[in-house]
């Protein structure tokens, strides 16, 4: 086995025994364990917890997996004392913080009246139609308005995020005209800070869109924002059209360079794209990975209308949302250089890299539990109610047997909108149409990777990559041609490589349907309902 080992400063390869690495597709090396045979007594510096844990490759020094010492045990069995111990590596960095984030949104659950409203002036919230909501202020009917009455809604999701301001847009109405009553966009850093008027315009009962963009209409740093009427010049009386709406507001956050740059202009549409958020989390968040060295894919055109986590998330579930979205690219890392944690969005792998046989055992079970037809996506809406979208799509087996099998998924208020719930749920659908061409595959000899064109030892199999297996009939997928040959091609889900074999047991297309992956996901389940 040409590997060593290296914990801290200490090259520690002739104690270990039991060396496992498992990397998996999205995210990379999660997690390295090893065994150590020396006295229980025997402390080390070196083996101190949070310690960076190397794994080479003695014939090139290139490394093969890295992260941080997390777990030590100590015991002893029937081969003497021993040290079990455990790093994860640099795919567990993305969950290390919590964090309330905020990147488009659309909620007007976030916009509270503010105490800077006068008593006469009413705020509630109403709809234009069935599916738009809109914030009002109302002048009382009969009462007198002076020119300092005031009605204000306020948003404040920004500053408790710690974020900026980069663009509003809202849809102005009234039910009167006049320059006296002005509708406006107020922004401001902090809650004490100075107004800033992004926009300023006399109500009128012809709808208008207005917006406001950071450095134009207001300064770098605001972190609050106001949708608000005024009267001003002459005092006047509320009658029954005297109230005014903001309605299909739209608020994006100042973004962040993948070396964290504030990025002041290219706000030009209510929308982001995929590449700008991983750009974003790398330059705000992911500290642990080179941002400067990161490669991120540009390809990725969805447009993405809500994303918005006030009750906090995590750089994975971002990751993960996004991957959902974009179900054509993952992201992954790589060791770290000196500089952080390598780190890359990019397209799935699509030709295939190694070619492999049964010969050293596998697996490969055919299931119909995860075929759908149906899904309803469960969302919730910009003024906090619930709504549900019913998609469907072909299923070959499902609806050549009659049967209907409908999922559900849910994508509450942070990811939530018309468009990405028909998205995800389309998304969904495709890649549950047919049955995964899944199993496990040992591999304990060199095999070919075509992309090289050398034969590369077991652990140098790297996962998210396509394997052509030989001796192994497929189901027809995206994958895999309709006739019978006798190959199937498989994606490379995870590789867990173990030293006391010199193997490594490859997940294909999906995680195995083992308990321990069963557990795993169940504790890693999000539960959005809101």
């Amino acid at each position: 086995m040409p590997l060593t080992v290296r914990v801290g400063t200490r090259h520690i390869t002739n104690e270990v025994a039991g060396l496992q690495i498992r990397k998996e597709a999205v995210g990379g090396v999660k997690s390295i364990a090893l065994r150590l045979a020396r006295p229980l007594d025997k402390f080390d510096a070196n083996l101190d917890l949070l310690e960076h844990v190397t794994i080479y490759d003695a014939r090139s020094a290139e490394i093969i997996a890295d992260g941080d010492l997390t777990d030590q045990g100590r015991g002893t069995d029937g081969s003497g004392q021993v040290w079990d111990m455990v790093a994860f590596g640099p795919a567990q960095c993305a969950s290390d913080i919590t964090f309330p984030y905020v990147v488009v949104d659309q909620a007007t659950t976030q916009f509270v009246r503010s105490s800077a409203s006068s008593k006469s002036a009413t705020t509630n919230t109403s709809e234009i139609n069935a599916n738009t909501p809109s914030l009002e202020v109302v002048a009382d009917e009969g009462k007198t308005i002076s020119t300092t009455w005031l009605g204000d809604w306020v948003y404040r999701a920004l500053y408790q995020s710690r974020q900026k301001l980069a663009r509003i847009s809202v849809v102005m109405d009234a039910g009167v005209n006049g320059a006296d009553w002005h509708q406006m966009v107020v922004t401001r850093n902090t809650p004490t800070g100075g107004g800033n008027a992004a926009v300023d315009i006399g109500a009128s009962t012809t709808s208008s869109t207005r917006t406001g963009v950071v450095v134009t209409n207001f300064p770098n740093g605001d972190d609050i924002v106001s949708v608000r009427c005024a009267r001003q010049t002459t005092s006047t009386t509320g009658g029954t059209n005297t109230w005014f709406g903001f309605s299909q507001i739209k608020i994006r956050a100042l973004l962040k360079s993948a070396t964290g740059v504030d990025l002041l202009s290219g706000y030009t549409t209510n929308t982001v794209v995929a590449h700008q958020v991983v750009n974003d989390l790398l330059g705000r968040i992911l500290s642990r990975f080179d941002g400067a060295s990161a490669v991120v894919s540009t390809e990725g055109v969805y447009t993405i209308d809500q994303l918005a986590y006030v009750d906090g998330t995590t750089a994975e579930q971002v990751l993960n949302d996004l991957m959902a979205l974009e179900p054509a690219f993952r992201w992954t890392t790589s060791a770290d250089t000196g500089n952080g944690y390598g780190f890359r969005w990019e397209a799935w792998p699509t030709t295939v890299r190694y070619e492999a046989t049964l010969d050293d055992g596998g697996s490969f079970p055919v299931s119909a539990q995860d075929l759908y037809n149906e899904v309803t996506v469960r969302w919730v809406r910009a003024d906090g109610f619930v709504r549900q979208v019913l998609r469907t799509g072909a299923c070959p087996i499902l609806d050549d047997k009659g049967i209907t099998r409908r999922a559900i998924i849910d994508l509450s208020d942070e990811v939530g909108s018309v468009a990405a719930a028909e998205k995800a749920g389309d998304n969904f659908l495709d890649e549950h149409r047919a049955p995964k061409n899944s199993g496990t595959l040992t591999v304990s000899r060199r095999i070919r990777d075509l992309a090289t064109g050398r034969m590369v030892e077991p652990f140098e199999i790297e996962p998210g990559e396509l394997i052509r297996v030989r001796g192994v009939e497929s189901y027809p997928d995206a994958l895999n041609a309709s006739s019978n040959d006798g190959l199937t091609v498989f994606r490379i889900w995870s590789a867990t490589y173990n030293s006391d074999s010199h193997s490594v047991e490859l997940e294909l297309d999906a995680d195995a349907r083992t308990t321990a992956n069963a557990l795993r996901k169940l504790l890693k389940r999000r539960d959005r309902r809101r």
